[in-house]
């Protein structure tokens, strides 16, 4: 029997030993990404093993039974050697003295052979190569460790007091990894900050710097990427269209950056339909962003098989958001179409939106109208500063604590509201009028929030077209007092049919229906469970698309911990894709009130744009039978 084990474990234990072999023989073709990341360009002219793989390529030409075949026949050799170790040493037969020398020295070329060629030809492969080359000695550690305990049985104090020493030692490595990678790799790392009922509080830590400070490509590569797109795809100079642009990046996310720039006096009159002025902001798709996430995505896939099981429908589902991020023309016609919804809805004097500049944008390039404001945190942050007499690096530090303890369950613990009074310092007069500040400025962030859950519901219920990722740094606070909805990469389109089958869930929670009549709203649209249980339907409707008091009613620390429990019991088998996008907007906005002791209940706000949907289509249902007959 533990021949058998010791086989099946061996083949993969000795195509990882040899891929560590090849990456010996290659290892200087792996272009060096720690250099100078805000300037070296992957796979670029300058590629360090570009000399590598010149000297390896005539050992390749002399192995003739590789010709032909390349890195897909020596892989497949690998395999079927590593096989064959294992059927040998599984069926208790020892390796002869000349079979060994063979299978390492033929399997070493065919990976060192296999290796060079791709990574010769493949920025991907690089990429692939150094994630594995920092990333495999860690996933190794934790999987020989989740072994060792087991086998030793260690009790619980043991392995929790064993991960907490691995997560110290590596949590600031993976962060180094993403920013060397950067592309998907900071993405994950966003998404991980933000999930601490998956990641363990180290990394939630450390990742959370990528939330506000992803680092920009150079100003140089993007200006090249505006040149070319716009001859590319208009035909004109970048110098006979931009008057200036700030080399200095207004925000950077895994996908683009934008940037603040002035256009020539020529193009104010050249589109008689933009009314958005000489300043504008120009969004700028990181070079060969589509290619390298979907290839990273594969990484992702393989890491996730390994060392991650729990997060494959989470990165399923991020893939499919995200790959529909890569055609800025998409961004801006659905940019366009939110926007002209809401100048007709009743929400048009309360927000804005930045008009884009239809004849400049490119696949690759978003030009728009650059809204007068800050980003709503900021703004909140600025504002707290002034209350407490403009220690803004203490109010940051508090929110970020706030955020912290919201996460892991501890938002009404008592070291939580001593902070707060600490905060405001509430001695004398001064104090009391601190309060007073502090209450107004309460009240209007308030109110903000209420508002964007109004608009947002109105987007889902009556547009049918909505921002599926309204995150605070999607949100401004103008100077004239309006809020600013930005960045559509995200857009979402519902059918008729599922913006009404939402409306019917969000009525009946916002009604106080019965479970039976939850339930059957949440299985019209698409939900299913395991059990087909009542209760647990109609307890996912409320954690989707209600609010936060249910999970404290029922003991959990956070909305993640009750999600668990639910799934334990009853879980999920299918949850449609627009339902996700739907709930993410509801969870979003509970989030922020929660940050300020708000309780947001999107249910109240929802249900009555999803009640005037339901009841206008049961008024065309009426007129077109009436038609019919």
């Amino acid at each position: 029997m533990m021949k058998k084990r010791f086989g099946r474990l061996l083949a993969p234990l000795l195509s990882l030993v040899l891929l560590w072999f090849a990456q010996s023989v290659s290892s200087t073709a792996i272009p060096t990404l720690r250099k100078n990341r805000a300037q070296t360009r992957l796979g670029g002219e300058n590629d360090p093993g570009a000399q590598t793989v010149a000297d390896g390529s005539a050992l390749y030409q002399s192995k003739r039974s590789f010709k032909g075949g390349g890195p897909l026949l020596a892989w497949s050799r690998i395999h079927a050697l590593s096989k064959q170790v294992a059927i040998h040493i599984a069926s208790g037969n020892v390796l002869t003295p000349t079979i060994t020398p063979r299978i390492v020295c033929m399997s070493g070329i065919a990976c060192a052979l296999a290796a060079n060629v791709a990574l010769q030809k493949s920025e991907a492969a690089q990429r692939a190569c150094f994630f594995w080359q920092k990333a495999g000695p860690i996933v190794a550690h934790y999987k020989f460790t989740q072994w060792w305990l087991r086998t030793r049985k260690a009790p619980i104090e043991r392995r929790h007091a064993v991960y907490q020493s691995l997560h110290n030692r590596y949590c600031e490595p993976c962060l180094d990894l993403a920013l060397d990678l950067k592309g998907l790799y900071v993405k994950m790392g966003q998404v991980m900050s933000s999930r601490a009922d998956f990641m363990p509080v180290q990394y939630v830590n450390v990742f959370s710097t990528l939330q506000d400070s992803v680092p920009q490509w150079p100003i140089e590569d993007a200006v090249e990427i505006v040149r070319d797109s716009l001859k590319k795809e208009w035909g004109v100079d970048y110098d006979d269209v931009f008057e200036s642009i700030d080399p200095v990046a207004l925000g950077c996310a895994a996908i683009g950056q934008v940037h603040r720039a002035e256009l020539k006096d020529y193009w104010l009159k050249a589109d008689p339909g933009y009314k958005g002025g000489k300043v504008v902001a120009v969004k700028i798709m990181h070079p060969d962003a589509h290619q390298r996430f979907a290839c990273d995505f594969q990484v992702f896939k393989w890491l996730t098989r390994i060392a991650l099981p729990g997060w494959s429908p989470l990165l399923e589902e991020l893939e499919r958001r995200l790959m529909t991020e890569f055609d800025y023309h998409t961004e801006r016609d659905n940019q366009m179409l939110v926007r002209n919804n809401l100048m007709k809805s009743p929400y048009k004097r309360q927000f804005k939106i930045p008009q884009p500049y239809d004849n400049l944008c490119c696949k690759h390039v978003l030009v728009m109208e650059l809204l007068d404001g800050q980003k709503f945190k900021d703004a909140i942050e600025e504002k707290l500063s002034r209350v407490v007499g403009g220690d803004r690096e203490k109010v940051s530090n508090f929110l970020a604590q706030r955020q912290k303890e919201i996460m892991f369950g501890r938002n009404s613990s008592e070291d939580s509201k001593a902070s707060i009074y600490d905060l405001l310092d509430l001695h004398g007069i001064r104090g009391v009028i601190r309060a007073f500040r502090a209450l107004a400025l309460y009240r209007k962030v308030q109110k903000d929030i209420d508002l964007l859950v109004e608009v947002h519901g109105h987007q889902i219920f009556q547009d049918a077209v909505f921002n599926g990722d309204p995150h605070p740094g999607n949100i401004m606070e103008l100077s004239d007092g309006r809020l600013g909805l930005i960045d559509f990469g995200q857009t979402k389109k519902l059918d008729d049919n599922e913006r009404l089958a939402y409306a019917r869930i969000v009525n009946a929670v916002g009604s106080k229906a019965d479970s039976h009549q939850i339930a059957e709203a949440m299985r019209a649209a698409g939900f299913q469970s395991k059990l087909d249980e009542d209760d647990t339907l109609a307890e996912f409707a409320g954690l989707f698309f209600d609010s936060d008091f249910l999970y404290k009613e029922k003991g959990h620390d956070t909305p993640q911990d009750y999600f668990q429990s639910l799934m334990e019991s009853d879980p999920l088998t299918t949850i449609p894709d627009a339902a996700i996008m739907v709930a993410r907007v509801s969870i979003l906005f509970r989030g922020a009130g929660t940050a300020i002791n708000h309780q947001v209940q999107t249910s109240n706000s929802w249900r009555k744009h999803a009640h005037q949907a339901l009841e206008e289509a049961s008024r065309h249902s009426l007129v077109t039978d009436a038609e019919a007959t």
